[in-house]
């Protein structure tokens, strides 16, 4: 473990912040034998950080793995200036609107946020 620390601080490699679930491993075991660990981390270099000086990534909650996901988030630096187009008909066409809520509503903030709550109060 120590060469593996040292190989991340020779290499300037920083770990992002991070929000959401405070563990990124489950056992999948209930009761007493239950065991929540952090092993999974996003690293990042120096160059990385110059151009996306917001990022950061949520710890969501396991689903078909025993490990987290880890989702990234934030903003190129050069995405300020960028311009967003988005085609008016895509969201006319039967289905459009039902098909991204199915499809995002999994990933929001607030749901793993509330599924942390609960596994705190549990």
């Amino acid at each position: 473990m120590a060469e593996f620390r040292s190989c991340i601080f020779d290499t300037g490699l920083v770990q992002l912040p991070s929000t959401g679930c405070p563990f990124t491993w489950h056992n999948c075991s209930e009761g007493t034998r239950s065991l929540w660990k952090r092993l999974d981390r996003m690293l990042v270099n120096e160059a990385w950080l110059e151009a996306w000086p917001d990022s950061s990534y949520i710890c969501a909650l396991p689903s078909t793995s025993d490990h987290s996901p880890l989702v990234l988030t934030g903003t190129h630096r050069d995405a300020e200036h960028a311009i967003f187009r988005f085609d008016n008909y895509l969201a006319r066409q039967p289905g459009f609107l039902e098909l991204v809520t199915n499809i995002w509503t999994p990933y929001s903030r607030d749901s793993y946020v509330r599924s942390c709550v609960q596994i705190e109060s549990s």
